[in-house]
């Protein structure tokens, strides 16, 4: 009975101990739970991390496969355009040479009263007499010394040939009408004039693109200004303007190398003086109707 009443004892001591350990066992089974929890917790948020990743990294992907593939589209949509714009030009081109090559051969049956007439009808007062009084000139150095070839020899790109004679219409027609012809002639041990180039060029440039604009431009002026430096500047401000610049001018438009463009009045031989007489007659009446 003693044992028992001391185990009873004991067993009643013990308890509150038991039952603490037991407590403790427990809060520590659930702490291992909780952090094996937030292990776990921790891992699903890292995959997730990493599947997002790998899915940002896969639409980067395709986002810039897109637009390299974009970008390929645009430049095979721009070098088609390139491709058609440079065959427009290319055909309108042709037309344009045909066109010029047409006029001239249309003046060169005119007589000189129906170039006349065109100088008249296609220029204002002022511009026709400007015109007139330039022919006047130079019919009249032929007709006083038939003989002297550099009065039947007037260079193209001459800067008071250009702004009195060739930039109006009628004026070129009225030179082909009377006889002279069109050539190119090789100028030995001369430099070509940067001025005279470059009015040159301007002058072909109104006249092909924008023949309308051509009165209403001072072309002396503009040579004077843009010329020595400052021409990529003229040429980038007709292209703004026009859409067209030095480099769309047909090629025969730029100065060969074999020589340069003149009007040429050939004179026929002296010993045929009755062909010589009649063209003789025939300068000197172009001369007399203006």
């Amino acid at each position: 009975p003693r044992l028992a009443e001391l185990l009873k004892a004991w067993t009643s001591a013990m308890a509150p101990i038991i039952r603490q350990r037991e407590m403790t066992a427990e809060k520590a089974k659930e702490e291992i739970k909780r952090k094996e929890a937030e292990k776990e917790e921790a891992r699903r948020m890292q995959e997730a991390a990493l599947r997002a990743k790998a899915l940002a990294e896969e639409g980067r992907k395709q986002a810039e496969a897109k637009r390299l593939e974009q970008e390929r589209i645009e430049k095979e949509k721009e070098e088609r355009e390139r491709k058609e714009r440079e065959r427009i030009e290319f055909h309108e081109q042709k037309k344009r040479l045909k066109r010029e090559h047409d006029r001239r051969e249309a003046a060169k049956k005119m007589q000189p009263k129906e170039a006349l007439k065109l100088i008249y009808s296609s220029n204002t007062q002022l511009q026709a007499h400007r015109v007139i009084t330039t022919l006047k000139t130079l019919l009249g150095n032929i007709c006083n010394d038939p003989g002297e070839k550099i009065y039947r020899r007037i260079r193209q790109a001459n800067k008071h040939i250009q702004t009195e004679l060739l930039q109006y219409r009628g004026g070129e027609e009225f030179l082909l009408a009377v006889g002279f012809r069109l050539r190119r002639i090789k100028v030995q041990d001369e430099q070509p004039n940067p001025k005279e180039v470059l009015r040159e060029n301007l002058l072909k440039f109104y006249k092909t693109f924008a023949p309308d604009e051509l009165p209403k431009v001072n072309i002396p002026r503009v040579v004077e200004y843009f010329a020595g430096g400052k021409e990529a500047d003229l040429w980038d401000r007709l292209r703004k303007k026009y859409g067209k610049s030095k480099e769309d001018l047909p090629a025969n438009f730029d100065n060969d190398h074999n020589g340069q463009p003149f009007y040429v009045l050939d004179e026929p031989s002296v010993n045929s003086k009755d062909q010589w007489q009649r063209w003789f007659q025939g300068i000197k009446q172009a001369r007399a109707i203006l």
